[in-house]
C-alpha cells in the first residue's frame, strides 16, 4: 500500500460505523472482554440502555445496548477504557480508567444516578441547534451592506454562488484572502466566470473585512459546550434495536472536513477529506486508520468530495476544487488513475454524490453548478448537462443525491426547487417532478 499516515492527535471529528455483534465476537482471540451490569439509582437492572466504552489512546469508542438483567458484554482491542451508561433521563458518572488485556475479562458495573443534559433539537451540521438547513438553505434573498465592493459581490461573486454564502460568513483577513484565491482558481477553470483584477481583490477584501470579519460579532452566536450524550434517545431500546454495536473512530486532525464515506468488499471504510485532501481508510479488523495522498493536481488545493465503490471494488471520487478531476483508486494494485474534467461553467466539479452506472459510466451531481456530469472511463469522455429547472429560473437547482433505476435512468434531487429530476442516459432527456 502507498505510504499511509498514522497520527496520534485526539480530535472531535468522527467517523461512525455500525457493525454486527458477530463481527466483534470474531475478534475475541485478539481482544479482551469488557462487561458489567447497568442499574438505575434504586439498584434495579436496566435493559435497553446505551453503554459507551472509550479508548482515548486509540481514538475508539464502542457503544452497545444493555441486555436482560442489565448485562452488557463485548470484545474490544486491548487498552485502557472509560465506561459510561446512558438510559432514559439518566446517565452514570464516567468510570475510572480500566485496563483490558487480550483473552481476559474486565468488569465495570454502572449506575444511572446523574440527570442527563437537556435534549438538543436536530441541527444541520454547522448550524445552531433547532435551525434547519441544507445545501440550498443559503439561497434566501438578503440585503448586502452598502459600500465600495458591494458591486463586486453582486456582479462577480454572485455569478457563481449566491451572496448569502458571503453574508453568513465571519472570517479574518487570512481566511478571506485564502477564499478569494480559491475563487480566482475556479474562475481560471471556468468558461463563464471572470477573474478579479489586483485592484478588485483589494477592494473586495476591504469590503469583506468591514462587513463580514471575524472581528465583527454581528450575527454570531457563542459556541456552547455540548454534552456528547444529548442527542441519544430518551427511551430504552427494544427488539432488534438492542442487538447493534456502534464503533466510533475520531479522526486525527480537526480541520480535514471528512465529507463522504464508502465501504469496500472487505468491509473497510473509506472517506474523502474536503480540506485535508487525502483519502482515508479505516480497517474494521484492526481498528486502525491510514491516509493516502492522491496524485498531485494543477493546484495544491485538493478538495475531495463524493466517493463510491464500483462493482469491481475500485473507488471513484471527485476532486471538486480548482483541480476539477475524477479519480479512481484500485485497491488491489494500490494505484490511482486521474480523469481531468474539462472547463466548466463555474470552474468547479463539487459533488456530494457519485454513482457508478451498470454500464460502467461514472455520474456526479455537480451541486455548486446546476449540472449533472457523466464520465465514460473507457473513452475518458465527459458529458455535462444543465438541470432544466435551474436554467429556467436562472439559479442553481443544487442537484443532490442520486440513484440509478432498474431501467438505467438516473434520478436525483433538485434541492432548491423541492423537486425530483430524472435523466435518460441514452438521450440526455430530463423529466422533473415537483414533490
Amino acid at each position: 500500500m502507498p505510504k499511509g499516515t498514522r497520527r496520534n492527535i485526539v480530535v472531535a471529528l468522527a467517523v461512525m460505523a455500525v457493525i454486527s455483534a458477530g463481527f466483534i465476537r470474531g475478534a475475541e482471540n485478539a481482544g479482551g472482554v469488557l462487561e458489567g451490569i447497568l442499574k438505575d439509582s434504586t439498584g434495579a437492572p436496566v435493559a435497553g440502555a446505551f453503554v459507551k466504552m472509550k479508548n482515548a489512546e486509540r481514538r475508539l469508542t464502542f457503544m452497545v445496548i444493555s441486555q436482560s438483567q442489565g448485562r452488557y458484554r463485548t470484545i474490544v482491542p486491548p487498552g485502557k477504557y472509560v465506561v459510561q451508561g446512558v438510559g432514559g433521563e439518566y446517565q452514570s458518572a464516567l468510570s475510572a480508567p480500566k485496563d483490558v488485556t487480550s483473552g481476559r475479562s474486565t468488569t465495570v458495573d454502572l449506575a444511572l444516578t446523574d440527570k442527563r443534559a437537556a435534549h438538543l433539537p436536530k441541527a444541520w451540521p454547522g448550524r445552531p441547534p433547532g435551525e434547519g438547513g441544507g445545501e440550498a438553505a443559503a439561497t434566501a434573498p438578503l440585503k448586502l451592506p452598502d459600500g465600495n465592493g458591494k458591486q463586486l459581490v453582486t456582479g462577480k461573486c454572485s455569478v457563481c454562488h449566491d451572496a448569502a454564502r458571503i453574508a453568513n460568513a465571519r472570517y479574518d483577513r487570512a481566511h478571506w484572502l485564502d477564499l478569494i484565491d480559491d475563487m480566482q482558481e475556479y474562475a481560471r477553470g471556468s468558461d463563464f466566470a471572470r477573474e478579479l483584477t489586483n485592484d478588485e481583490v483589494n477592494v473586495l477584501l476591504d469590503y469583506l473585512l468591514a462587513n463580514f470579519s471575524d472581528a465583527d460579532a454581528r450575527g454570531r452566536r457563542a459556541r456552547q459546550p455540548v454534552d456528547p450524550n444529548s442527542r441519544l434517545p430518551r427511551t430504552l431500546m427494544q427488539g432488534d434495536a438492542t442487538k447493534y454495536i456502534a464503533v466510533e473512530f475520531e479522526l486525527p486532525k480537526t480541520n480535514v472536513e471528512p465529507h463522504e464515506l464508502t465501504v469496500d468488499n472487505q468491509g473497510n471504510g473509506w472517506l474523502t477529506q474536503r480540506t485535508g485532501g487525502r483519502l482515508g481508510r479505516f480497517d474494521t479488523k484492526t481498528f486502525t486508520y491510514t491516509e493516502l495522498d492522491p496524485p498531485a493536481g494543477a493546484t495544491k488545493k485538493v478538495r475531495l468530495n463524493g466517493i463510491v465503490r464500483g462493482p469491481d471494488n475500485k473507488l471513484w471520487f471527485v476532486d471538486g476544487g480548482p483541480n476539477r478531476r475524477f479519480l479512481n483508486y484500485d485497491i488491489a494494485s494500490e494505484t490511482f488513475n486521474v480523469f481531468p474534467v474539462p472547463k466548466l461553467k463555474y470552474g468547479n466539479a463539487t459533488g456530494n454524490t457519485m454513482r457508478v452506472h451498470p454500464n460502467g459510466t461514472v455520474w456526479l451531481c455537480n451541486i455548486g453548478s446546476n449540472q449533472i456530469i457523466r464520465l465514460d472511463p473507457k473513452t475518458k469522455k465527459f458529458d455535462v448537462w444543465e438541470v432544466p429547472a435551474g436554467v429556467q429560473a436562472r439559479k442553481n437547482a443544487t442537484p443532490y443525491g442520486m440513484a440509478i433505476a432498474g431501467d438505467g435512468k438516473v434520478w436525483f434531487v433538485e434541492n432548491t426547487f423541492n423537486q425530483l429530476g430524472r435523466i435518460d442516459p441514452a438521450t440526455g432527456k430530463f423529466d422533473e417532478y415537483p414533490i
